[in-house]
């Protein structure tokens, strides 16, 4: 059951939204000048009066930002103290938590002493591991400046540093009494520090909330452009989701470690390829996998694996494992996962879009094992021209098979015993139209040399025309399926007016469930169809 998280209306354009333990999120703009006040509304409900006020932050965003929040402070009587990091995951170690706690104490700070975080994941972690940990436990504020901090590691009180052995791995709980989300603030981010806290909204979209996965899934781009009502949409619903699960789940006993989908995954990724890539793009691999383990084990449809993936590259966010990871040594990664139980790697299990197991479950390493590696690898054989020569058997459905996969490969390939039909012939002619295929009869047209196109393929400037091939009709609808070219009008397949009545709705309505783009032109089920140059997933 959901629990009942209490939420007040806007006032004066800034939403509060209720966690747990009095912790409360304020999401609106130009929250920067309430910091002081809300501060000291918080502690007062605990009879608590600050002497100091410690503000954590990086040197980036102590250069963007630190005046503004202490000009606020100054504002209202307070000088509060300041310690930059250097920033990035590196900074988020028992050497720089120990540096900021000798810091505090050369000030003498005592347990009158709040902390501030003014950052991103990494100070946020930090320093709210800091304020658990300094003289037992001192209240700690967040102000998030990353689309990261803001709708996912600010809220919920979990704290950490990451040590040799993994991520996170050592931290406590502890709630901050207040989190600051300023969406103004995101206009200082580049597109791809947007996009990989979106990530985290992408996952709670499929994990709890279907209306906000489509919500994401249909506004990619106004969203990226910071559209005001989408963010505060869909920033506050993510916040207000995770709220949910920590009121039901403080300390991740049970259904809190869902929200941990993507992430087992994608803590191993990111144990291996940090720095080069950002955690939300780690989680982002992670969810493609860990969604495509969910329909291997049954759970989920491969129309919802490829509506996640597809998700995931609108925001351009990455769903393929990187070079160079073997599958040994992610799952070593994963076998410290802090969702495990007796030794099993368990993993969120998304059964639809918008719902999910309640609690992890075990999968086998070999099941894992199997995701994580390469589905199929082509290469060259082991001899120096790779010239290949194929006897076709006399069929139109083979012969097409062989065409196209031909047209596909790289380099030439010799086909003999083509059947020469009017099918094999609009093949020829269309494959040429969407491709730089090249075809050469040769020893007298008995052999077929196909020079492939690689995979290379764009939309066709003209309709295919198809006859009354209805075999060829079916490989080239999906065929065009496969070609992605933004902003390409698609390509058109029609036929002579026997073709027009002939049923291929079954393909396309497969098709559409996979997520191609395929409009009907005359009569639905018939061609004349266009094929939407989307790519397919």
């Amino acid at each position: 059951p959901a629990a009942k998280v209490a939420k007040t209306e806007p006032s004066d354009g800034i939403r509060r939204i209720d966690v747990v333990g009095g912790s409360q999120v304020l999401v609106g703009t130009g929250l920067f000048a309430r910091v002081p006040a809300e501060i000291a509304s918080a502690l007062a409900v605990d009879g608590f009066k600050a002497s100091k006020h410690v503000i954590i932050s990086d040197e980036t965003v102590w250069g963007l930002y630190g005046a503004q929040l202490v000009a606020a402070f100054e504002a209202s009587g307070i000088a509060p103290l300041h310690f930059a990091i250097k920033p990035g995951e590196k900074s988020k170690d028992r050497a720089v938590m120990a540096a900021v706690q000798d810091y505090m104490l050369e000030q003498c700070c005592v347990r009158d002493t709040c902390v501030i975080a003014l950052g991103g994941g990494v100070v946020g972690d930090l320093s709210g591991f800091v304020a658990a940990t300094f003289m037992r436990g001192v209240p700690i504020f967040q102000v998030p400046t990353s689309m990261m901090a803001m709708v996912d590691s600010s809220v919920g009180g979990k704290t950490a540093i990451n040590v040799p052995a993994g991520k996170n791995l050592i931290g406590a709980f502890h709630q901050p009494r207040r989190v600051f989300v300023d969406t103004d603030l995101l206009r200082s981010l580049g597109a791809r520090e947007i996009a990989e806290g979106l990530a985290e909204v992408v996952k709670m979209g499929v994990i709890r909330c279907a209306p906000l996965f489509e919500a994401m899934e249909a506004n990619p781009a106004q969203i990226m452009l910071l559209d005001s009502e989408l963010l505060a949409y869909v920033v506050g619903e993510a916040i207000r989701l995770k709220a949910e699960v920590v009121a039901l789940d403080e300390k991740e006993i049970g259904v809190r470690s869902t929200l941990n989908f993507g992430h087992t995954v994608g803590h191993a990724v990111e144990a291996l390829k940090s720095p080069q890539l950002l955690h939300g793009e780690c989680v982002a691999i992670g969810m493609a996998a860990e969604a495509a383990l969910a329909r291997d084990l049954g759970e989920l449809t491969t129309a919802a694996v490829g509506r996640i993936v597809r998700c995931l590259k609108a925001f351009g966010l990455p769903t393929a494992l990187p070079p160079g990871l073997t599958v040994e040594a992610l799952l070593s990664k994963m076998k410290l996962d802090k969702k495990n139980a007796a030794g099993a790697v368990r993993c969120t299990i998304v059964s639809g879009i918008g719902s999910s197991h309640d609690m992890p479950q075990p999968v086998p390493l070999p099941t894992l094992a199997r995701i994580l590696s390469p589905a199929l690898t082509v290469v060259p054989p082991p001899y120096g021209s790779p010239c290949v020569r194929i006897r076709v058997p006399g069929s139109k459905s083979i012969s097409n098979r062989v065409l196209l996969m031909a047209a596909l490969g790289r380099g030439p390939c010799r086909l003999r015993g083509l059947l020469h039909s009017d099918d094999t012939h609009v093949m020829l002619t269309a494959l040429q139209l969407i491709s730089d295929v090249k075809f050469t009869w040769e020893e007298g047209g008995d052999v077929l040399c196909v020079d492939g196109c690689a995979g290379k393929l764009h939309p066709a400037d003209t309709p295919l025309y198809l006859g009354n091939a209805g075999t060829a009709s079916r490989f080239l609808t999906t065929t065009c399926a496969l070609i992605a070219a933004d902003g390409a009008p698609g390509t058109t397949l029609t036929g002579d007016p026997r073709m027009k009545e002939r049923p291929i709705s079954d393909l396309t309505d497969a098709l559409l469930k996979m997520g191609c783009a395929i409009e009907h032109v005359e009569s639905k089920g018939s061609l004349p169809i266009v094929v939407r140059a989307k790519g397919l997933a």
